[in-house]
């Protein structure tokens, strides 16, 4: 297995149950009291705003994370590596980097306003940053995937 379909493989393993005990939560009552503190820890350690405040179009982002990107996770790690995948890995990519940069910028914006410190805001900011960068990784090199492919 290449070292891009490793990454993907890997990247998509580790995001379920971060999409799965984490995220989910947004949206949907936590069922485990594990997942509670899981959420508890996060908030207090990181002063996730977006966790507290819950703003209506970041439970859009979550139930589209939900219904279409979890699926994805699934399905990407046994799915054969074709063009479609990689066109999909690219659908992904862009949804993923948009809409958690979406999140940076209402971080930036407004964690003062929640009472972050300037430190606060950008730990918080540290923490997405992440889920920017990795899905842009995995677009770029399913991108490239994709035009080695098709050239003539």
């Amino acid at each position: 297995m290449a070292l891009f379909d490793r990454f993907c493989f890997y990247y998509y393993l580790i995001h379920i149950p971060v999409t799965v005990l984490i995220d989910s939560s947004v949206v949907v009552t936590p069922v485990f009291r594990f997942q509670e503190w899981i959420i508890d820890f996060h908030v207090a350690t990181n002063k996730d705003i977006l966790m507290t405040s819950k703003p209506l179009w970041f439970k859009g982002f979550v139930w589209i994370e939900l219904l279409f990107q979890l699926p994805w996770f699934v399905y990407a790690m046994v799915a054969q590596h074709s063009v479609t995948w990689h066109l999909l890995n690219v659908v992904y990519g862009v949804n993923a980097s948009l809409t958690t940069f979406a999140c940076i910028l209402y971080v930036i914006g407004e964690g003062p306003l929640h009472g972050l410190s300037d430190t606060e805001t950008w730990k918080l900011v540290g923490v997405y940053v992440p889920y920017v960068v990795l899905p842009l990784v995995i677009l770029a090199g399913s991108f490239r995937r994709i035009r080695a492919s098709t050239k003539v």
